[in-house]
Parts: C-alpha cells; sequence; structure tokens
C-alpha cells in the first residue's frame, strides 16, 4: 500500500471512531454531552473527543497484548518460529550439497577444458605443418 493509500486509511480510521464515539448509545451520550459543553466554552469539542480516542487506543492496546500472551497465539509463534528453524536447516543442508557437488563438477570442467585446450595445441600444430 502507497503512502497515499496508507493516509487514507489511517483517516478513515479515524473519523469512523469518533463517528462510532459520538453515536454509541451509552458512552455516546456522555461523550456528545462532553462535547457540547467543551464547544459552549469556546473549544472545538476536539479533547472531549481526543481523550476518548485515547482510551480507546489505551484499551486496544491492552486487549491486544493479552491476546498476545494467550497460549493459542504463544503455541502459534512457537510453531512459525520452529518452521522457519527447519526451513533454515535444510536450506543451509541445500546450499552444503551444492558446494560439495559443485567442487567435482568444476573440478571435471577443468580437465575438460585442459584436455581440449592440449588437443586443440596438437591440431593447429598438425595444420602449421
Amino acid at each position: 500500500m502507497g503512502r497515499r493509500g496508507g493516509l487514507s486509511l489511517l483517516f478513515g480510521a479515524i473519523i469512523g471512531a469518533i463517528t462510532a464515539l459520538l453515536f454509541a448509545p451509552g458512552k455516546g451520550k456522555d461523550l456528545r454531552k462532553k462535547v457540547k459543553n467543551e464547544v459552549e466554552k469556546g473549544g472545538a469539542g476536539l479533547q472531549s473527543v481526543g481523550g476518548e480516542i485515547r482510551k480507546m487506543c489505551v484499551d486496544m492496546k491492552e486487549s491486544f497484548n493479552e491476546w498476545l500472551e494467550t497460549d493459542e497465539v504463544k503455541d502459534a509463534l512457537n510453531k512459525g518460529k520452529k518452521k522457519i528453524e527447519d526451513i533454515a536447516i535444510k536450506g543451509q543442508e541445500v546450499i552444503e550439497n551444492f558446494k560439495k557437488n559443485s567442487e567435482g563438477v568444476v573440478e571435471e570442467v577443468k580437465k575438460n577444458i585442459k584436455q581440449t585446450s592440449k588437443t586443440g595445441k596438437k591440431n593447429v600444430k598438425k595444420t602449421k605443418k
């Protein structure tokens, strides 16, 4: 997602959160009162809304951290780590096997090049005579 798309998503989420806060039955009524009082005192009502959004963010963070501590999430993370380790080990084995196999191939190619070179030199000498 590009920078513009990310900003659009962020602004959409903020507007959605504010709308949800203002139109929620119980808390929405209280928040609307706070905003109204703030506006009557000459403010824009943003402090009340901002405060509620901050509270929501703190609650969401706490919920997320609690979720991370559940056995299901820990098990999934451990399985993921194990899979990554297994893949890394298998990749290392493939690399080592490739190195071993390629060494023989490289030696064979060198040997063939030398032989071809000798044969080519002999042929050149024969054609010069």
